[in-house]
């Protein structure tokens, strides 16, 4: 059956199917019982799944992405989970780290949380420093194209850039390689989740800038703090927001940018806001 090769842990499977893990896959079995099930029920979105991800393991990727864009299609939170992986490395099909995101928040949102193991099996990855680029240089690119200059933490030879002057979409790829590459520090969490937020995808900004913040980065209670405020990707919460943007002034943060063109001027925990000339959204497609 195809659901016997279900992976290990997915709450969708039937009571029957233990699941295995990626390396416990007997890729040729499981490509012969998924097709013979789909033979019989097209529409079972769960075996398309199971097939696509087979294909993934086998590489067979961009068969894969057609399989699992169909299971996808039918919010398989699994098929979103390894699509999202695919796209992220760019196998199979163009790579498009902006739309990984955003299925790899679904899936796990659905209760499908891929472990990190399994993520790693995926072994033709194209990413730099699996080529032999240092970790370093990866985490480098990343301060370069997002670093904030009020960042006290940022390397000294990093001047930062400003909303305005960043380019999103490229800071974006350079941090998500610095912490797939195992850079997991505040900093590189507060780039990201800058990166994501001056392009206007604030609920997924969120989660990394709420990380690093966490972590006691002024810079991501900053930004943070001007998402609860506007309720942008998030509930208002006018309470919190007061409380972080107060921790953000005691850490030089006193500015963050909104997305109707504002400004937040920070003084005394209060948000202020007032014009600014130039537009820091960029919206991309997929």
């Amino acid at each position: 059956r195809c659901s016997d090769w279900s992976r290990m842990g997915v709450q969708v499977e039937p009571e029957y199917a233990k699941g295995v893990s990626n390396q416990d896959v007997d890729v040729e079995a499981a490509v012969n019982a998924c097709l013979e099930t789909l033979s019989k029920e097209h529409d079972n979105p769960r075996s398309r799944f199971e097939l696509g991800r087979v294909l993934v393991i086998s590489g067979m990727n961009e068969d894969a992405v057609v399989v699992l864009q169909s299971a996808a299609d039918e919010s398989h939170a699994g098929a979103k989970a390894y699509l999202g992986l695919l796209y992220a490395k760019g196998l199979g099909v163009e790579r498009d780290k902006k739309l990984s995101i955003r299925l790899i928040r679904e899936a796990e949102a659905s209760g499908f949380i891929l472990p990190k193991d399994e993520d790693t099996s995926l072994t033709q990855s194209a990413a730099k420093w699996e080529a032999g680029e240092p970790v370093e240089k990866v985490v480098e690119l990343c301060d370069t194209l997002a670093a904030h200059p009020d960042d006290n933490t940022r390397p000294a030879k990093i001047k930062g850039v400003s909303d305005e002057q960043m380019d999103g979409a490229k800071a974006m790829d350079a941090c998500m390689d610095a912490l797939e590459a195992g850079d997991t520090s505040a900093r590189t969490r507060f780039e990201l989740g800058r990166a994501l937020f001056v392009q206007g995808m604030y609920a997924d900004s969120k989660d990394f800038l709420e990380a690093a913040s966490n972590a006691g980065h002024g810079g991501a209670k900053a930004y943070l703090a001007s998402l609860y405020s506007e309720g942008a990707g998030v509930t208002i919460n006018e309470s919190l927001a007061d409380t972080l943007a107060t921790d953000a002034e005691k850490n030089g943060f006193k500015i963050t940018l909104l997305d109707d063109g504002t400004t937040e001027e920070i003084v005394d925990g209060v948000i202020k806001t007032g014009l600014t000339l130039l537009p820091f959204i960029w919206m991309l497609k997929h």
